[in-house]
């Protein structure tokens, strides 16, 4: 069929085969446009073979943005941005001038949150306030699609219970042994440590060694500032310390960005970042922002 019209008999066939918007990344199932993804100008035919459904935002991003695509939308469709790049875990995210008709290019990374207990919604808020899209990670293959991942504050010893129930210990340390950049914060640092005073480590990839509750019970919770060093110089950062953890020691490749009271707050190894305080809590973003660069 050579027309450029989508019968109602095939847009039926079009929604139940892509359920959505096929761009990745977009769940949007409503007012959907059938795009040819060789112009019907061009002899693209108006058949199942060369028609896939896009939200409003991403149809316009493929004609007016410089985006392209490959492959058959049946097994292989690809998305390549104007550089010719493929489109991977990224997806993009439209900025205040989308509502002035610009298609904005910029690619957000998928930040994830190990959400099993504790505060992994400031975290995602945090992420998502950075222009990151969060994603909660309570599966492995939740893990297995993100870029990067904060491990929040709340009680180390449930995560641990829980990470192992999930059976994501193992799946943990592969990707951060692998790689991911990961931030850790309070409890987060204790799930990341190699040494626990008193207790056993869980995922043991951070070389310090640390001491549970070190600053006292949730009544002594307190928040300061401390003077973050960085390749920008040094940054006053905001922390709200709740049953804290101290770090009483840290190995050679450990790199100690931050103190309080002369004891390490915020330190960094390869790709591992972590403090011993809340900084989602303050609504400071100097350190996930430093995760985010990092990924």
């Amino acid at each position: 069929m050579l027309g450029r019209v989508v019968s109602p008999q095939m847009g039926r066939v079009l929604r139940h085969r892509d359920r959505g918007c096929r761009f990745p990344g977009c769940e949007r199932r409503r007012w959907l446009k059938a795009h040819h993804l060789v112009h019907w100008a061009e002899g693209g035919r108006t058949d199942l073979g060369n028609l896939v459904l896009l939200c409003h935002a991403h149809h316009r991003l493929l004609h007016e943005g410089r985006w392209s695509t490959s492959g058959h939308p049946e097994h292989d469709l690809r998305f390549h941005d104007p550089g010719g790049r493929r489109l991977g875990r990224f997806v993009p995210r439209f900025g205040p001038e989308w509502g002035k008709g610009q298609p904005y290019h910029g690619l957000v990374m998928k930040a994830g949150v190990l959400a099993l207990q504790g505060d992994f919604r400031e975290h995602a808020a945090m992420f998502e306030r950075l222009g990151a899209v969060p994603v909660e990670v309570r599966t492995e293959r939740d893990l297995a699609d993100v870029d990067c991942l904060a491990i929040p504050g709340g009680e180390s010893t449930t995560i641990g219970r829980l990470a192992r129930g999930h059976g994501l210990v193992d799946p943990l340390r592969a990707r951060i042994d692998g790689g991911m950049p990961v931030l850790g914060t309070c409890a987060g640092l204790i799930v990341l440590a190699r040494r626990v005073v008193g207790g056993q480590p869980l995922l043991g990839v951070l070389d310090v060694t640390v001491r549970r509750n070190a600053y006292g019970r949730q009544v002594d919770s307190f928040e300061a500032d401390v003077l973050l060093s960085g390749d920008e110089g040094t940054q006053h950062v905001r922390g709200v310390f709740i049953r804290a953890p101290v770090i009483q020691d840290a190995g050679p490749r450990v790199r100690v960005l931050a103190e309080h009271a002369g004891l390490p707050a915020v330190v960094e190894q390869d790709n591992m970042l972590a403090a011993v305080f809340h900084p989602e809590l303050a609504g400071e973003d100097r350190l996930h922002r430093r995760l985010l660069e990092r990924a």
